[in-house]
């Protein structure tokens, strides 16, 4: 059996977060949770990112 992944994109406020946590959405992004940021400022050496 496959399964799905939902993601909300561009969360910015609390409240929807909340519904979007009752409606059943596994994953979501957005300023609410982190401002965007440059892929030079990522150290991640899981997806092959890191500083120099």
């Amino acid at each position: 059996m496959s399964s799905n992944i939902m993601i909300a994109k561009h969360i910015e406020q609390e409240s929807v977060a909340k519904s979007l946590t009752e409606l059943g959405i596994d994953f979501a992004q957005g300023s609410l949770f982190r401002e965007p940021e440059s892929l030079s400022n990522l150290d991640n050496p899981e997806l092959g990112l890191s500083k120099k």
